[in-house]
């Protein structure tokens, strides 16, 4: 099985982990600052997607009120959690969604990821024999889980570049999709054409998330060949992404981005129609 891009879509910062001993010692001023955090966070990563409560953020944020609960096999609330139990309680509560209850099941939840993981994926690793533990991605190669032994139990932050997650990692889903449709455009320069595939329904919003690039990038939007509206968006370094959206109407529509120089990074085609 193909694994994800790890290193993609960054969106909690280090400077928050690093403090996490000062954190831990006050759980309400922590549950008030990564409030705050999350909101200014999810703020200027999403840009223009101005809906009021988005999923991913409950999912993260939901998932750091159980920092530091103890680890309790078959447990699902804050008297202690395991790995799964973790995921069920936060989907619930956060998604509106009932899963199942063991990793194996889960594993073939939702969709299978092999490009950008997003804050809220599911992570699954082999740790006795199969799909065994599962955590929520974070950002920044950094997942929240409920370990069962190791240095620290219960549910803790790890990184995916440990050794040992590294090294046992299966793979990633999604189960939870950002309010509309997703196109991901990588900025590696091949173009992604998709004309005859992608038929969308006009008036239907369309996320696309810049992935696999630095520095300013001009987003273009052309319908039937007329440039329709431009946005320039900067990412960090090559483990950020953005999130840009808008509401296509009917017509042939091309999306490109480009660098500072003018090059062409991304090149995307669809249509925006009725069948028949």
């Amino acid at each position: 099985m193909p694994k994800p891009i790890l290193r993609r879509g960054g969106l909690l910062k280090r400077a928050t982990l690093k403090n996490s001993k000062i954190v831990r010692s006050n759980k309400m001023i922590r549950s008030f600052c990564l409030s705050i955090f999350l909101a200014v966070i999810f703020s200027n990563t999403l840009g223009a997607l101005n809906e009021p409560v988005f999923v991913r953020e409950r999912i993260v944020n939901e998932a750091f009120a159980y920092l530091d609960t103890p680890y309790l096999y078959g447990g699902t609330d804050s008297r202690g959690v395991d790995c799964s139990g973790l995921v069920f309680t936060v989907f619930k509560k956060a998604a509106a969604k009932i899963l199942p209850r063991r990793v194996s099941d889960l594993y073939y939840q939702g969709e299978e990821i092999e490009d950008v993981l997003l804050p809220g994926d599911l992570l699954f690793f082999d740790t006795t024999g199969g799909p065994s533990h599962v955590g929520i991605y974070i950002g920044e190669q950094r997942f929240i889980h409920s370990a069962s032994a190791g240095k620290k139990t219960g549910v803790i932050i790890s990184s995916l570049a440990e050794r040992y997650y590294s090294a046992r990692m299966l793979g990633a889903r999604r189960l939870v999709h950002l309010n509309f449709p997703e196109i991901t455009l990588l900025l590696n320069g091949r173009e992604q054409e998709k004309t005859d595939a992608l038929l969308l329904a006009p008036g239907l919003p369309v996320n696309f998330i810049l992935s696999k690039g630095s520095g300013l990038i001009l987003f273009k939007a052309y319908k039937d060949d007329q440039e329709y509206f431009s946005r320039l968006v900067r990412l960090a370094n090559e483990d950020d992404f953005s999130i840009l959206w808008f509401t296509p109407s009917a017509g042939r529509w091309t999306i490109r981005a480009e660098d500072q120089s003018g090059m062409v990074l991304a090149v995307f085609n669809f249509k925006a129609g009725r069948k028949g």
